[in-house]
């Protein structure tokens, strides 16, 4: 039913932008809500389309913002594709009722990437691998200009997401980069629009749901993708114990697993690379070369599967990794559920992220971008 209500809701969005019955300036961008009064349980379709300024402007981000006027403020991001695009937000059920503001900018952009290459000064080309929240993983090939600068564009992910640059001549180990995200930099969108809604069960006074904005209001889209800050434990957890709790979820929280505090280990800096500093915790941890030159882990003659910040990768890959950019490593003993046949141990390497992160002796190449927001969304107090 949910999805007849917004495909049909969509489909006349479609019809009414391209047949100029929503009108607006040239430079505007349309939003139309499938209502302004909505009881919480239910589900606020949006319709967004840009009147583009240019030809050929056809792939956008619509940046939304809803406040109230008691504190609460929650912050997307859509892309608009071919001057399109729509979401869905389903009210939580037990949402405070009341009335709120949504504003909405348009940007002439998706996300992208533009970085800078600091050492080695002779790196033509980057290889980048993006590891989503959902597991998915993307291969990115970024040529480097004369100036080391470097972009990677048109790629769409929802929420947040880890890449990892090596340099495309494997030879370079050391890999020391910056990276902006200019969609996470100041606004300046082309146009703001906004509309108030009101969410709750009866019917409020009468209101208007148009609202007056202009560039002026800017400033409530700037600075609103930075990461959330990282939560103040009592002194009793160590570092490790932090992340274990924020960051590591599913299977991988498994009773019987055994955590390295690679952050808190002396030791570690000492280490080559990942897999030797395996090899001194896990003594039993064996390194094979087959005929082909591929390698691969044992442990007790059975193969062990590695994931990388929750995401299964091969042994070459884990290798690469330096150990200044791990955080905590958990070994978990077969047999792992969630390993292709449920078969054998399992290596969770998990990556440094925010205040963890520090000066790599391989340089800076891991990075968390934040995408999109996804199309289907709970707004939840």
């Amino acid at each position: 039913m949910k999805f007849k209500k917004h495909f049909s809701f969509f489909l006349i969005f479609i019809l009414l932008f391209y047949t100029g019955q929503l009108h607006a300036q040239q430079d505007s961008l349309i939003v139309q809500l499938s209502d302004s009064i909505i009881k919480p349980g239910d589900t606020l379709f949006i319709g967004m389309g840009l009147l583009a300024p240019e030809p050929g402007m056809n792939k956008a981000t619509v940046n939304c913002v809803i406040k109230n006027g008691l504190g609460f403020e929650k912050k997307m991001r859509w892309p608009l594709l071919n001057r399109l695009g729509s979401a869905e937000l389903a009210i939580d059920k037990d949402f405070p009722p009341g009335f709120y503001d949504f504003y909405f900018s348009v940007e002439p952009r998706i996300f992208s990437i533009l970085g800078h290459v600091n050492a080695p000064k002779k790196v033509t080309a980057l290889l980048g691998l993006l590891v989503t929240k959902n597991k998915q993983m993307i291969l990115v090939t970024a040529p480097v200009d004369d100036h080391n600068n470097f972009e990677v564009k048109n790629y769409l992910f929802e929420d947040l997401a880890t890449i990892f640059f090596s340099a495309a001549n494997r030879k370079t180990k050391y890999l020391d980069i910056v990276l902006q995200t200019p969609l996470d930099s100041t606004v300046h969108p082309l146009n703001i629009t906004a509309r108030k809604v009101y969410i709750g069960v009866g019917t409020p006074v009468p209101f208007s749901t148009q609202m007056q904005v202009g560039q002026k209001d800017t400033h409530i889209f700037n600075g609103e993708y930075i990461l959330p800050e990282v939560v103040v434990y009592s002194q009793a957890k160590s570092m490790a114990d932090k992340y274990d709790e924020q960051y590591v979820s599913g299977l991988f929280k498994d009773n019987n697993s055994r955590t390295f505090n690679v952050m808190d280990d002396p030791l570690a800096a000492s280490r080559f690379d990942v897999i030797d500093y395996l090899q001194t915790t896990l003594p039993n941890l064996q390194v094979t070369t087959a005929d082909d030159g591929t390698r691969e882990a044992l442990l007790r003659d059975v193969p062990v599967q590695f994931y990388v910040d929750e995401v299964q990768l091969d042994f070459s890959f884990v290798q690469s990794l330096s150990v200044s950019d791990v955080a905590i490593i958990k070994f978990i003993p077969a047999p792992f559920v969630g390993n292709i046949g449920g078969r054998g141990a399992a290596i969770a390497i998990y990556t440094r992220r925010g205040d963890e992160i520090r000066p790599s002796q391989n340089g800076n190449h891991i990075f968390r971008v934040k995408g999109y927001t996804s199309l289907q969304t709970v707004l939840a107090k």
